[in-house]
């Protein structure tokens, strides 16, 4: 954000300026302890795998807005509602995969996030295809995924 000139802020993305515009005010003491406590959390994710082979989450805590709704909006919160469930992933470098796995009483599409152990992205693949497999996908929703 400091590289941009300020004059030319209001060219970007107005929702990636407003959050850009908060994080100006993190200073390097908050940056610093985020850098201490991302290993701590991939530990304790890592840890997870030493007992499990993947874990199985929803992609997002429910199903999307409606098409009108701005992500990042009053309506719908980008860490409330987009990624609380696969944000810890992105920040521990955990390999995870989504896939879709039905539909919702609306017929809005729910997806399965699969997340595994550091290098098992082949594990999380084959996964995905038996759950494919066993769910019949995407044969069974051809038509709504068009």
């Amino acid at each position: 954000m400091r590289a941009i000139p300020e004059d030319r802020w209001e060219e970007t993305d107005p929702g990636w300026l407003a959050l850009a515009k908060q994080g100006l005010a993190i200073g390097v003491d908050r940056v610093n302890a985020a850098q201490v406590a991302r290993p701590r959390l991939h530990n304790r994710v890592a840890a997870l795998f030493q007992t499990h082979h993947l874990l199985l989450t929803p992609v997002t805590p429910h199903v999307a807005p409606l098409a009108d709704i701005a992500y990042h909006s009053q309506g719908y919160d980008r860490w409330d509602d987009g990624v609380p469930y696969t944000l810890p992933f992105n920040l521990t470098g955990h390999p995870a995969a989504s896939i879709p796995v039905g539909l919702s009483s609306s017929g809005l599409p729910v997806g399965l996030q699969v997340v595994g152990p550091r290098f098992a992205e082949r594990a999380i693949l084959e996964a995905c295809l038996g759950i494919e497999a066993l769910l019949g996908f995407p044969a069974r929703y051809a038509g709504v995924m068009a």
